[in-house]
């Protein structure tokens, strides 16, 4: 019974985490875990235990509980996001964490926050004063301010404002203010031209400084080496030896994406356990024949602690991050258990370190890839025991990467509406070959190099051919059209149907097995499409995003020299479409390169016979050379055009609907405009993006408060650039503020 409440015990504390409680509760759960504590150590007492000894797992359930709530009231007090004001300078100082990334648009680093105060009053918002649950900032500035970016573990004091807010793209599964709590970033910052950056002293972070020269020498390596930054394997080297991705380009990504092997170049439990295999067995040859050892201490003990020791020192030099003490924390659990030298479950390790992680770190609770990690630990641990047979090794390896790989799937496809199909032959050869091989011939160069210098450089022949070689055959499966697997947003529930069909599939013994993957169909079959027309806010103007039957259109400004942009490759994913390949033949695209605004985008879509829809064919079309027809729903003509820049005012007729796109005209072109809105059959909508410079005809502004249009802007004005609009009375709604606006089909 007590090892059943062991097992809830962490769970507890997560659904806790999960409620979010408020802070008014403080103080209970103190009181509750001590009384409870009182209690249960009672109800063990010799002359109470046959009345209260049933008890007792309750009781240690109930102070969990209330542990767990008081530990998430902490947690949720302390990383809530500051209300900073945007219009108002602040004093931040703090140490460098970590190593800065600089691009060529600027400088971005994290700052572990000591004071925070406005600039008249010292530390009024935030002082640090203890090292636990440390709080972090991100700081941004240009290449102007730091022509070499500042070194981790120096302290800082900047005067600056707060970074503008981005607005999250609403088909993006990727969720940036999660992200960003689960990583203890509480506020974001970018020094402007009129803030300071003072640096307070000039000691620095032995270890960071370590990962800093050794991404400094992979560099100056791959410059040697005349490497192509796309195919060369050095980064990936780099990766694996300090968790550095910074040199890894888009191609990178793009090859770990969809052959499902990310968490290869992200150092984690599986780099973590297969270098402490690699040095536990090493070590465990060489003492076993050491007699005077043996005979007071098992030789594998030893090994363990030495590898526990290693792993340590790799995480260390991998910078420390929350994704490598998550894995210490579950080597130390093995380690303990193994060292303890009594027979215990693996389970009780796996939810002991589950408990502790929660415990050390409560916001790992809204990370992806806190969840993948212990569920894909769950798998294996389910697929490889309570076999009564004896089981090859090559195919219990086979068994287990298929267990993975179907327990990981309904909550990739739940959470990031994608799957890497060929993740499960993928990860057969590439842990093994990544892991075992290429880590530690990685590790072995940078001890070297520690030691030696450049003359240690020809260990890193054979590493970056070896991970070429791996980044080859890796691409090779990414670029099949059966790789990844993309479907429409679901719910929780289609999830956990999934997860149950998951179970009944890979559990012996239970009857009709045949019939479990029936309940993985809700999730992989596309939710039913609501055809219409969505206008969302862009960077610079509008988007206008049109769904039909057979295709999908996009009227947004030309975004050169991308034929297809994240935005657009997010609103796919969101339809459950994966983004056209290379092999999807493209029409215009000369058009599209040579556009200077705007540009309708028409992909041209087949179905298969369970409804899945693919890009099939692209098409482009500078829609400010003409008038034109692009289907029989969507008509566009061209009222303006200015012949410098090429750019254009845009009427959109669609359905009973007609979008008004507009380029912020002059005084004497908006009165052109008006002669000729007043030939035109009535707006619906006018469509355009606030710029501090523009000024309104007010004949303008009352022949669209006439006709009842409805303003929609980009992004939120400035007061004084907004009231013309309020005084004429037009009905305004900001498109980053309020999300994209869906208008349905008139019914036939």
């Amino acid at each position: 019974m007590m090892n059943a409440v062991i097992l809830l015990l962490p769970w507890t504390v997560v659904l806790v985490l999960l409620l979010e409680p408020a802070v008014r509760l403080a103080g209970v759960g103190v009181w509750g875990v001590l009384a409870g504590s009182l209690l249960w150590l009672a109800a063990g007492w010799g002359p109470l235990r046959p009345w209260l000894s049933l008890l007792r797992p309750w009781l240690a359930l109930c102070v969990i509980l209330l542990g767990g709530w008081q530990l998430a009231q902490l947690a949720q007090a302390r990383f809530a996001p500051w209300a900073l004001s945007f219009d108002q300078a602040y004093r931040v100082e703090g140490a460098i964490d970590g190593l800065p990334e600089q691009d060529r648009f600027g400088t971005r680093l994290r700052l572990k926050v000591d004071c925070v105060s406005s600039v008249e009053t010292t530390c009024d918002l935030y002082q640090r004063r203890h090292p636990f649950w440390p709080l972090l900032v991100d700081v941004t500035a240009g290449t102007d301010k730091w022509p070499q970016p500042p070194l981790p573990g120096q302290r800082w004091r900047f005067v600056t404002h707060v970074a503008p807010s981005h607005q999250q793209d609403p088909f993006d599964s990727f969720n940036l203010a999660r992200w960003l709590k689960s990583s203890h970033v509480v506020a974001r910052f970018k020094l402007q031209s009129s803030d300071t950056a003072l640096q307070l002293d000039e000691h620095t972070a032995p270890v960071q400084m370590a990962r800093l020269k050794l991404r400094q020498a992979v560099q100056a390596f791959q410059e040697q080496a005349g490497a192509q930054p796309g195919l060369s394997g050095l980064p990936v080297v780099l990766a694996l030896i300090t968790g550095d991705r910074a040199l890894m380009t888009q191609e990178h990504w793009r090859i770990f994406n969809n052959t499902g092997t990310t968490h290869l170049v992200a150092i984690s439990g599986s780099h973590i356990m297969l270098v402490t295999a690699v040095v536990v067995g090493l070590f465990h040859l060489l003492l076993r024949r050491w007699l005077w050892l043996t005979q007071r201490v098992p030789s594998l003990t030893v090994a363990m602690l030495l590898g526990w020791l290693v792993a340590i020192a790799y995480g260390g030099i991998a910078g420390l991050g929350f994704p490598v003490q998550r894995a210490l924390i579950m080597l130390s659990m093995v380690v303990l258990f193994k060292g303890w030298g009594r027979a215990q479950p693996l389970w009780l390790a796996w939810n002991l370190a589950f408990f502790l992680v929660v415990l050390w770190d409560p916001m790992a609770v809204f990370s992806i890839g806190f969840w993948l990690s212990f569920i894909a630990v769950y798998w294996i641990l389910w697929v490889s025991g309570g076999s009564v047979l004896k089981t090859s090794k090559w195919l219990l390896w086979a068994r287990v990467q298929w267990g993975i790989f179907l327990g990981l799937a309904p909550v990739l496809l739940w959470q990031l509406q994608n799957l890497s199909l060929v993740s499960g032959g993928t990860n057969a050869f590439a842990i093994p070959l990544i892991g075992l091989v290429l880590t530690p011939l990685s590790l072995l160069w940078a001890l070297c190099w520690s030691v030696l210098g450049e003359s240690a450089n020809w260990l890193l022949w054979p590493a970056k051919w070896l991970a070429e070689g791996a980044i080859w055959l890796l691409q090779w499966c990414a670029d099949t059209p059966v790789s990844v697997l993309t479907t429409t947003p679901h719910s929780a529930g289609a999830m956990l149907l999934a997860l149950l069909g998951v179970v009944w599939l890979c559990t012996a013994g239970i009857p009709a097995r045949w019939l479990a993957p029936l309940l993985l169909l809700p999730l992989v079959l596309p939710a039913p499409s609501q055809p219409g027309l969505r206008v969302m806010a862009g960077t610079t103007s509008p988007r206008v995003l049109i769904e039909g039957g057979h295709s999908l259109q996009i009227v947004s400004a030309s975004e050169w020299p991308r034929l297809d942009t994240r935005w657009q490759q997010n609103w796919l994913r969101y339809l459950g479409m994966a983004p056209p390949g290379p092999d999807v033949p493209v029409r215009g695209a000369a058009e599209f390169w040579n556009a200077p605004h705007w540009v309708l985008t028409t992909l041209e879509l087949n179905a298969n016979g369970l409804g899945i829809r693919r890009v099939a064919a692209q098409a482009f079309v500078d829609l400010c050379r003409g008038n034109g027809e692009a289907t029989t729903s969507l008509r566009w003509q061209v009222l303006q055009r200015h012949a410098k820049s090429g750019r254009c005012t845009l009427l959109l007729h669609w359905q009973n609907e007609r979008l008004l796109l507009l380029d912020a005209p002059g005084l004497k072109d908006q009165q052109a405009l008006l002669d000729h809105l007043r030939q035109q059959p009535p707006l619906t909508h006018v469509l355009l993006h606030p710029r501090q410079q523009d000024r309104w005809l007010p004949e303008l502004l009352a022949f669209w408060r006439q006709e009842k249009v409805q303003l929609l802007l980009t992004q939120s004005p400035e007061e004084h650039w907004r009231q013309p609009f309020d005084s004429a009375g037009l009905t305004v709604q900001v498109l980053a503020e309020s999300g994209p606006v869906f208008l349905a089909p008139a019914s036939p």
